[in-house]
């Protein structure tokens, strides 16, 4: 299987770390959720889509893992994680991988677009 490359951007780190701590099982189940990531990086099924609604100026795929699993939650599926997939570097950028972005459904409705634009769009592929 190919190694690959994550980073985490800023707002990401600030976001896994508050969430760590009210959940503390979190960075065990990113672990597992990378491996699922790696297996299927451009997407699985309604449980890894790629986010169609960020225009054209985005050019690489930005993903979402809409069930996240967390065993520190009752519900085990209501984290989301966004992230860019790189196909070219083997990379993936935790946006919300390029982590991009993590969140609770139940705290925040949807993935933060501006953000995504603001690392991807017009090409910036950092």
């Amino acid at each position: 299987m190919t190694n690959f490359l994550y980073n985490k951007l800023e707002e990401f780190k600030k976001e896994f770390k508050k969430l760590q701590k009210k959940y503390p099982s979190l960075k065990d189940d990113l672990d597992i959720v990378k491996l699922a990531i790696e297996r299927y990086p451009k997407g699985y099924g309604d449980n890894i889509i790629q986010i169609s609604d960020l225009g054209k100026e985005v050019k690489i795929p930005i993903m979402k893992v809409r069930k996240f699993p967390c065993k520190s939650l009752k519900d085990n599926k209501s984290l989301r994680l966004v992230y860019a997939y790189k196909e070219d570097k083997k990379e993936i950028d935790l946006i919300e991988l390029d982590l991009i972005e993590i969140y609770h459904k139940n705290i925040k409705e949807n993935h933060n677009i501006d953000r995504i634009k603001k690392y991807y769009g017009n090409n910036l592929n950092k």
